[in-house]
């Protein structure tokens, strides 16, 4: 009973502290979410634009065998040259060249410095594929995301990988086997969908074996784009593709008359102009010269606003700040049969939106939102007129547009009517021919119990008993009456066993000690039989009348013990051991009472005290053998000097 009170108060205690641990964590909750809410008015891991590209990208080369049949010109590396350069002064590039095994890689790095982004293009260029390798897609996704992962570029960017590969993870000779590449394919899509990390695959497929569902997989679990294409010529309109995509722009197919080309910049607000051209024709045959709408001709390679790049693929020509109107552009020998030319803008704008934080059920909330650059809010209406601003509100009951009308100083506003109690979330969206911008998401409480510095808790209509992220307070008290009345049962328990049992000493942890036995009493007197005179031996007394008592002092002997514990008895007859191995064994149960015997005498002359049973004879003439204790022998009658008593004589 005392081993299942303890179990049981131990179990108790158990249940205690988990509930204790539980409530604690709920509360502690409660107020993070409390917190973070009243804190932060952006999602969680979102990019906020801010007019800059402020992009890290790693391009993930598929760089097997195959790739010498699917890519003989090595366009592919065009394709991600043609990429940084679209990028502005704010991007980071790097890259991964995988086969079975990382062959060769480069972090991100700043495209800032003009020397940094040449020896980066060199180095993708002078990239070289395995004619021996195998594919294993995921070891270069791994290794791409690792690589963001460790990159110092800071918050607030973006962050996005470009893998090619033109076939299937494929892996003859090893070093691991397909379904071991898989499974670290899951886990590092699980990872880049949490990273907010979007992968933007191009399939190669030449041969018609490319597996296009294992790319879809990849980018639709990264929120990214997946293309096909069989033909390398297509790679770098892909990567104009997913540059505008990123940045959500729309780009204008320009078209060619007579080698002539008409670029319209319809305001000034543009940030980058890029004008992509793809041809066979080199940048020698084409010969580019161009105009601005004064009709000025304008140098290509001397001039700090105006950027030219050439590769065997491509060229790009890049108009930074432009002047409105519209530019000329003539190719020499091209037409639209051997010549294509793209005009993406880049505009360096961002959407600033405000909204209140709280407000009450049946208010119309006032959405203001504006267009701004560097310079604060825009004010060109050749680009303001072109744009179509509208906040989505999002709430339970699903997302509802307010447009939102421009006034004459550029800013943008509407309302939205609060019909029900809740959280909402409203981002603003900016739409124009030349791109697609979005705001960073705010939130507004709708009813809900909100706090001040100086005035104390607010309180707004409809408020539930619950407040958002924090806990019930009913709950609450259930919980402190339960931890109340397992502490009291807790307390009874260990006072009704307190009770009834009696507690070990605390200081040796000894059970006291236990009572002495009751002395022995024989249910009938144990008689000896009575002796014969060949069993006894007479004993003589020389020149002493009696003996009273043999002591052995000594330390060694079952007869060296205190004085206390022998008494004299002038009736006691006789001392008699039961049992053969020891004749003065000091349990009271070993010895019996005869009323006829009365001495035990050695009569071995070595050690008077021997034990061996045979060694005694009896002797009536005898008086008694007592122990009076202490260091010597007394009697009445002292013995003599030279007193000996004859053990071998015989009556």
């Amino acid at each position: 009973m005392k081993g299942t009170a303890k179990k049981f108060l131990s179990v108790l205690l158990s249940v205690l502290t988990v509930i204790c641990a539980c409530f604690t964590l709920t509360v502690y909750a409660a107020e993070e979410s409390s917190q973070t809410d009243d804190s932060s008015e952006e999602e969680t891991n979102a990019y906020i634009d801010s007019g800059q590209m402020n992009l890290d990208v790693i391009f993930v080369l598929d760089a097997s065998g195959s790739m010498l049949t699917s890519d003989p010109n090595k366009v592919a590396l065009d394709a991600f040259n043609l990429f940084t350069d679209l990028c502005d002064e704010s991007c980071n590039a790097g890259y991964v060249v995988y086969t079975e095994k990382i062959k060769t890689s480069n972090p991100p790095v700043s495209l800032k410095d003009k020397k940094t982004l040449e020896k980066l293009k060199k180095n993708i260029s002078d990239i070289e594929y395995d004619p021996n390798g195998d594919t294993d897609i995921a070891l270069g996704l791994t290794k791409a995301m690792k690589m963001h992962d460790e990159s110092k570029t800071g918050s607030n960017r973006k962050k996005v990988i470009i893998l090619l590969s033109d076939g299937n993870t494929h892996l003859i000779n090893g070093p691991r086997t397909v379904a071991e590449s898989n499974k670290e394919m899951l886990s590092t899509l699980k990872s880049l969908s949490e990273k907010n990390i979007p992968v933007y695959s191009i399939g190669l497929n030449y041969d018609g074996t490319l597996d296009k569902k294992e790319l879809q997989k990849i980018s639709n679990q990264t929120k990214g784009k997946s293309y096909e294409t069989k033909t390398t010529d297509e790679l770098t309109a892909i990567a104009s593709d997913i540059f505008s995509d990123i940045y959500q722009l729309d780009g204008t197919e320009l078209s060619i008359l007579n080698g002539n080309v008409n670029i319209n910049i319809k305001d000034s607000s543009v940030f980058y102009v890029n004008i992509i051209i793809r041809s066979k024709l080199t940048a020698e045959e084409l010969s580019p010269k161009l105009s601005d709408p004064d009709g000025e001709e304008i140098s290509l390679t001397d001039n700090e606003n105006v950027k030219m790049t050439s590769t065997g693929s491509y060229t790009l020509i890049k108009l930074i700040y432009p002047k409105s109107g519209v530019w000329h552009l003539h190719l020499t020998n091209a037409d639209k049969k051997n010549c294509s030319v793209m005009q993406l803008d880049f505009y360096s704008v961002y959407i600033e939106q405000v909204v209140p934080k709280t407000a009450d059920v049946g208010d119309n909330i006032l959405i203001s939102a504006s267009l701004n650059d560097s310079k604060g809010v825009v004010k060109d209406n050749d680009l303001l007129k072109t744009i179509q601003m509208t906040a989505v509100v999002s709430g339970d009951d699903g997302d509802t547009e307010v447009a939102l009308e421009k006034d004459t100083d550029g800013n943008y506003t509407g309302t939205f009517f609060a019909a029900k109690q809740g959280t909402y979330k409203v981002k603003t969206t900016a739409v124009s021919e030349k791109f697609h911008k979005e705001s960073a998401s705010a939130r507004i409480k709708v009813g809900v119990i909100t706090t001040s510095n100086d005035l104390g808790t607010i309180q707004h209509s409809e408020i539930s008993d619950t407040t958002e992220g924090g806990f019930n307070p009913f709950f609450t008290f259930l919980i402190i009456v339960g931890v109340l009345i397992l502490v009291i049962a807790a307390v009874l328990i260990l006072k009704k066993n307190n009770d009834r049992y009696v507690p070990v000493p605390e200081n040796n942890f000894q059970l006291p000690d236990p009572p002495p036995p009751p002395p022995f009493k024989p249910e009938k007197p144990i008689v000896m039989p009575k002796a014969t005179d060949p069993d006894y031996v007479k004993v003589k007394l020389v020149e002493h009348d009696a003996i009273e008592n043999l002591i052995k002092k000594g330390p060694e002997d079952a007869f060296n013990t205190n004085a206390d514990d022998y008494k004299s008895d002038a009736n006691l007859e006789a001392l008699i051991k039961k049992g053969p191995e020891d004749a003065f064994n000091t349990n009271a149960d070993d010895y019996q009472s005869d009323a006829n015997l009365e001495a035990l005498i050695r009569k071995g002359p070595e050690d008077p005290f021997n034990t061996n049973a045979g060694d005694y004879q009896v002797d009536p003439s005898l008086a008694n053998l007592i122990k009076t204790g202490g260091d010597g022998l007394e009697s009445k009658d002292k013995p003599k000097k030279n007193n000996q008593v004859n053990l071998n004589k015989k009556d």
